[in-house]
């Protein structure tokens, strides 16, 4: 290989550009090798995190100026630990974690695995090759092909948070993607652009240990213990096939590039998931789990075959997608500098495996109008921006209509959980209940019931109106600042809600004045013979907007200093961030379950600063050194203060959003006792508001609801420094 370049580094990640032909029938080629050990803090000694990449570039020509080729491939491994590893001191106690397992381990002679340190395996394996083939002066084909197969294992835990390694579970992927490119120059000014796709990817889940009911064990209220074979990893694997193809003709004329064109995506999806097929297992405290005194059980079971292998084996949810669509661009040069362009698309999302709800659903009045009948609409989307450049100033902007994407999985839960493939338990037992490790017997807890899933008649992908103006000013040859400002209107977006629950409600009556739904847990629905039945369906509120300035400085010494700063605000109806409906309904903060408030999304950016220095000079002979340190610090997360249990008792345990109280006369307390100690009332309300005037956020929300994450951690700040040496072997 001439020239053959290795790159040594202390940091994971590293981008090397990309080869660069050297002459005519050579080769050209890089090695790269990345390791880094490092001791993190709260951890044993011996605990170390692993990184190591390692991979190789090669690239050339085979047939003189018409056949090129490159390839890269790549091996990365990881070895990672998982902190918060109980000790007697901590929020979960090691005798507590003990006891669990060892509980296990008599009873039901299952091994909950370790719940001391645990290491997490991840690895990776890329192979890339591209093709450029030049047929002749018009014709150009490129043929690339992608491959990658990972490993990646999956446990976490927190200071209130616990999980025993059996919920633990290697997530696999593989991807083989290939593209082909043709681009013609049909004559000196019309060109074609032609591409065609296709991708196969596999995704499956291997639990750690034996397949084991799912158990949740709440231990001192606001702390939580996870044991068992997670649930959604006891039956997971997705498969989709993917075929792509888009084709854009361009026309030159006088000052005009119109482009017509067409995209298309065709999907083939199989989901084989089934949760919680071993079952889910709520205890309100350690020694109600000891006493085999569950809060809640939920199931999942085959109504024709519940054997695992054949619920593995068989798809739950076999659908395709088409999403079709045509445009056309005109983009118009009205002078040197200025340019406007202008474009209107039209799409529209199909479904022809739509599955209609079950005939029994349609006997209940107030489920029976939604049919599942959405997809086949046309979406309309007119865009226009302009660029101007001057000397010194770049003003650029525009406003359009832009529609998004969404989960497959939430659509595929309608075909999985239909009414007819699947039964559901949902149980709040009052007295003691043995764990049920043979899942073929986990339906007999309650039989006859379902949980149903459904998408709203006229359901439409998310679409948002955007508008951005900005402009960069070049104070100097070597200084530049800009600024850009963008806004964003939600046109159509995804909520979720359960439609199963009767209005039969009553107000409380103290400052907290939210709706209580009445009557016994079957008594509360329409039709007691579902569980639940949730809707995945549109609002029209939401928004977001985005300030950014910055400035950025070249010197000639090989330095480039830049820095930016943004404040952003961010509002949406429902998050959205899980797999299920049912999950995104539960998770929803609000205080009106169906009905929730505009609120802060999980994305809320609010401030932000970045800054960053690039060294990039040859320092060592000609062998090209790269100093690269960048600074971010931005406002916290956002976070939501809720009660700990269900106190609208809408079936959820999450959602429910905290009442400020105001003064001890807007809130209900009893005195209380524990290991023999009793805390009065009054005492209660001094800890109380104190802890309210300690806290910025509550502080401001006395007599008020807590909003959905209207609460932020402390802001976060991140200096990462990289630093690589290039050495040349070889002339």
């Amino acid at each position: 290989l001439s020239p053959y370049t290795v790159t040594l580094g202390n940091f994971t990640g590293a981008s090397l550009n990309a080869i660069t032909r050297s002459g005519t029938n050579k080769l050209a080629g890089s090695a790269y090798v990345f390791g880094r050990n490092q001791i993190i803090s709260g951890l044993d000694k011996d605990s170390q995190f692993q990184d190591y990449s390692a991979g190789f570039r090669l690239g050339g020509a085979v047939i003189k100026n018409r056949l090129f080729y490159f390839i890269n491939a790549e091996q990365t491994n990881r070895n990672e630990p998982v902190p918060f590893a109980p000790t007697e001191t901590s929020a979960i106690p090691l005798s507590l974690a003990k006891a669990i397992s060892d509980t296990l381990l008599k009873r039901y002679n299952y091994d909950a695995g370790s719940f001391g340190n645990v290491f997490l395996k991840n690895s990776s394996t890329k192979l890339f090759g591209r093709i450029d083939f030049n047929l002749n002066d018009r014709t150009q084909i490129v043929l690339r092909h992608n491959y990658v197969k990972a490993a990646a294992d999956q446990l976490s835990r927190a200071t209130n948070i616990l999980n025993f390694g059996g919920q633990g579970f290697t997530h696999h992927s593989s991807t083989n993607s290939t593209v082909l490119e043709v681009k013609t120059r049909l004559s000196s000014s019309v060109s074609n652009n032609l591409i065609v796709g296709y991708s196969h990817i596999e995704d499956y889940r291997q639990i750690a240990g034996t397949l084991f009911p799912h158990l949740e064990i709440t231990y001192n209220t606001t702390n939580s213990i996870f044991a068992g074979a997670y649930r959604e990893a006891a039956i997971f694997q997705v498969k989709q096939r993917t075929f792509e193809i888009t084709d854009n003709l361009m026309v030159y004329k006088n000052r005009h590039t119109v482009t017509i064109g067409t995209h298309n995506e065709l999907y083939n999806i199989d989901y084989h998931f089934v949760t919680p097929y071993n079952g889910r297992w709520a205890y309100s405290s350690p020694a109600n789990f000891f006493n085999n005194l569950p809060s809640r059980i939920r199931g999942t079971y085959s109504l024709t075959n519940n054997d695992y292998q054949t619920n593995y084996d068989r798809p739950s949810a076999a659908f395709r997608v088409m999403l079709l669509s045509a445009y056309a661009q005109d983009e118009f040069s009205v002078s040197d500098a200025l340019k406007i362009t202008a474009g209107l698309r039209i799409e529209s999302p199909i479904f022809p495996d739509r599955v209609p709800p079950t005939a029994d659903l349609q006997k209940t009045p107030q489920l029976a109008q939604y049919q599942n009948k959405y997809g086949g609409d046309l979406y309309v989307s007119p865009r226009i921006g302009f660029n101007y450049s001057g000397q010194k100033l770049q003003l650029r902007g525009g406003t359009g209509v832009f529609v998004g994407r969404l989960p497959f999985a939430w659509l595929a839960y309608s075909h999985i959980y239909n009414g007819s493939q699947f039964g559901n338990i949902d149980l709040r037992p009052t007295g003691r209940v043995n764990l049920v490790t043979d899942f073929d017997k986990l339906g007999a807890l309650q039989a006859n019931q379902r949980e149903i899933n459904l998408v709203d008649n006229g359901f439409r992908l998310p679409t948002i109106w955007r508008s951005s103006l900005g402009f960069d000013y070049k104070i100097n040859d070597k200084t530049t600042f800009f600024a850009e400002g963008l806004f964003t209107q939600t046109l159509n977006d995804v909520m979720f809600k359960t439609i199963n629950l009767q209005d039969s409600t009553t107000a409380l009556t103290s400052g907290d004045t939210r709706n209580v739904y009445l009557g016994s847990t079957s008594g509360q629905k329409y039709d007691s013979r579902f569980t639940s039945v949730f809707l995945v369906t549109n609002t029209k509120q939401g928004f977001r907007y985005s300030l950014t300035a910055g400035l950025n400085r070249v010197f000639d010494c090989g330095l480039t200093l830049n820095a930016v700063y943004t404040r952003g605000l961010s509002k949406d109806i429902a998050n959205g961030v899980r797999v299920s409906p049912q999950a995104n309904w539960e998770w929803n903060h609000s205080t009106d379950p169906n009905n929730p408030a505009l609120s802060y999304s999980n994305f809320d950016i609010r401030h932000r600063v970045v800054a960053s220095a690039v060294f990039n000079r040859q320092i060592i002979g000609k062998n090209n050194t790269n100093i690269t340190a960048i600074f971010t610090s931005q406002s916290g997360s956002p976070y939501t203060y809720t009660y700990a249990g269900d106190a609208n008792r809408d079936g959820s345990a999450t959602n429910d959003l905290l009442y400020v109280p105001r003064n001890q006369e807007d809130i209900n307390l009893v005195a209380t006792t524990t290991n023999g100690v009793t805390t009065t009332a009054a005492t209660q309300w001094q800890q109380l508001n104190a802890y309210i005037e300690n806290d910025p956020y509550l502080n401001t929300r006395r007599g008020q609801y807590a909003e959905r994450n209207g609460a932020r951690t402390p802001w976060n700040t991140q200096l990462d420094v990289r630093i690589t040496q290039d050495i040349k072997i070889g002339k």
